[in-house]
């Protein structure tokens, strides 16, 4: 569901066979991937349990599908600050409260 959000696949020219690959929001969607990975090391190295990781990664998950329609600037000048340190940028996200419309 992720990557349905954020990649999308275009034509160059009509009628070429080739696509291009646009990613929506990049600073968030590398910032996601670099955590997933970030957080598979962690478990494969038993630093966190599964459960820990699991809760995490989906918290970012949740948090990126609800930002692709919103005005993220902020957000993502702030990933771009922090990019080098994975557990400030899990606690930007986790700063990050996500509420219901239903």
């Amino acid at each position: 569901m992720f990557e349905d959000k954020y990649v999308t696949k275009e034509a160059v020219v009509p009628g070429d066979p080739r696509l291009r690959t646009i990613i929506h929001k990049p600073v968030l969607y590398k910032t996601v991937k670099l955590l997933r990975n970030y957080l598979s090391r962690k478990y494969k190295k038993g630093q966190i349990k599964k459960t820990k990781a699991e809760r995490q990664l989906t918290h970012v998950l949740n948090v990126a599908i609800a930002a692709i329609d919103s005005d993220t600037k902020t957000f993502e000048r702030k990933l771009k600050e922090n990019k080098k340190d994975n557990d400030s940028l899990l606690i930007l996200f986790e700063n990050v409260t996500l509420k219901s419309i239903y």
